[in-house]
């Protein structure tokens, strides 16, 4: 199925996740407590919402479009009706629960988005790939390039497939600031194919 995605800003999920990256405690007051109250500072909060708000309107525009696409491709959905997803600051974006470092920029964070459900579109369908004969391919590259070939190889399909080449170009542009490894699947995906890894990998 095609899930709905809800953005939402959770100042309770800031502060946790702020505790586990600084390694301090909201009981660590003098250090941890400039920090905690800037969270918490209500007009930051409603900017954050309202963020969300906007952010919301463009993706069930623009979006949907690209999960549908993602979905054809691979020939699976997710299994979730909604799924929620955090827009956080200070945060690496991650699959599950949904959460994405807030750019404040509408495409980047559309792109964000769709990059982390792809992730977990994967991981909600482990048994339709075959990971036997990819790791086999792959195997020698590093872990990180690993889990990047086939999401890049259905984002590059899905882009072009719902945005049309110019669009789906800004989008994967967004690529070019990000770690070496992001570059080198892509390397991957373009000497390999994008069809090809599909057609490879993705049981029939």
């Amino acid at each position: 199925m095609i899930p709905k995605v809800r953005f939402v800003y959770s100042p309770v999920y800031q502060m946790v996740v702020l505790e586990l990256r600084t390694g301090l405690t909201k009981y660590d007051e003098k250090v941890f407590g400039k920090i905690s109250r800037d969270v918490w500072k209500h007009e930051d909060i409603k900017k954050k919402k309202d963020y969300a708000k906007r952010l919301q309107l463009i993706w069930d525009k623009e979006g949907v479009r690209a999960l549908m696409a993602m979905s054809r491709i691979v020939g699976f959905g997710w299994d979730e009706k909604i799924i929620k997803c955090y827009l956080l600051d200070s945060s690496q974006s991650f699959s599950d629960p949904m959460t994405i470092r807030a750019s404040y920029d509408i495409e980047r964070d559309i792109e964000g988005t769709l990059h982390e459900m792809g992730h977990n579109l994967e991981v909600q369908n482990l048994d339709k790939i075959n990971w036997k004969r990819y790791n086999r391919e792959f195997g020698k590259e590093d872990i990180s390039v690993r889990h990047h070939i086939l999401l890049h190889a259905i984002l590059k399909l899905a882009y072009v497939r719902a945005f049309g080449h110019a669009k789906a170009e800004k989008y994967l542009s967004f690529y070019g600031t990000m770690p070496h490894t992001y570059a080198r699947a892509w390397e991957i995906v373009n000497s390999y194919g994008a069809e090809k890894i599909i057609k490879d990998f993705i049981k029939g």
